[in-house]
Formats: C-alpha cells, sequence, structure tokens
C-alpha cells in the first residue's frame, strides 16, 4: 500500500532537498554543465532572463524552473 503525506512541512522539504542534493551532486553537476548559461559571461544573467522571459511569452502552457547545484559562493 503506498501512502502519501497530505502535507510537507518546509523545513521536512528542505531536508529532503538537501539529502537529494548531496546524494547526486556529481551527476547533476555533469549533466546539467552543457545547459550552464550566464556563466563568465559579461552581461550573460541579463541576457538569460530576457531570453525566459520572451520564451514564457511565446509558450505560455511552459513550466520553468531553476537548478542551482552549486551556487556562485559555494555554500
Amino acid at each position: 500500500m503506498d501512502v502519501r503525506p497530505l502535507a510537507a512541512p518546509e523545513p521536512v522539504k528542505r531536508l529532503l532537498a538537501c539529502a537529494v542534493s548531496d546524494e547526486y551532486r556529481d551527476d547533476f553537476a555533469q549533466e546539467l554543465e552543457s545547459l550552464q548559461c550566464a556563466i563568465g559571461v559579461a552581461g550573460g544573467t541579463e541576457v538569460a532572463q530576457k531570453t525566459v522571459d520572451t520564451f514564457a511569452r511565446l509558450h505560455p502552457d511552459y513550466v520553468f524552473f531553476k537548478l542551482d547545484v552549486e551556487n556562485a559562493y559555494n555554500t
């Protein structure tokens, strides 16, 4: 029997996300490296933001997410 919780408090979600991130950090980095944008490029973040904004306007039924396996401050 598959039992699912009706709700998960934020701290539990964060702990689970951290556990998954820690376990698969290297795999995520390897798979997502080719998809990086706005890294080491002058004005790169603005270009990325405008690109996503334009794409979202063209495809209003799409869902976007941001995944930051390792942030700029290495924390």
